[in-house]
């Protein structure tokens, strides 16, 4: 039987196009985001008592309690607003196994 795995919905980022920039290290709050917050959070919670399915949220990587990375060490994790770059989306395996670990450990 296949588990499903929620994938939630990435931060915005909030320059449109970054890719070709060579940047500071940039954030944006998450206070910007409190649509796709109350979003997330619903979905984690009605999710929650169902086993078979593991719930992963982007901002568990890119954000701390405040503040999401737009840019690490001077590249960019976002292609344009909504889709990340190689380096955004690697930053994501690590969060990703450990979301399905608990899924594969039931197999």
């Amino acid at each position: 039987m296949r588990e499903p795995i929620l994938l939630q919905k990435f931060i915005s980022a909030m320059r449109e196009s970054i890719l070709l920039q060579k940047l500071f290290d940039e954030e944006v709050s998450l206070d910007n985001s409190d649509t796709r917050n109350m979003i997330v959070q619903a979905e984690a919670e009605l999710f929650k008592s169902y086993k078979n399915i593991a719930v992963f949220d982007p901002a568990s990587v890119l954000c701390d309690d405040k503040n999401c990375r737009q840019t690490l060490n001077g590249d960019a994790l976002y292609y344009d607003g909504r889709h990340l770059t190689v380096k955004g989306s690697l930053l994501m395996v690590d969060g990703i196994t450990k979301a399905l670990q608990p899924l594969l450990a039931e197999s």
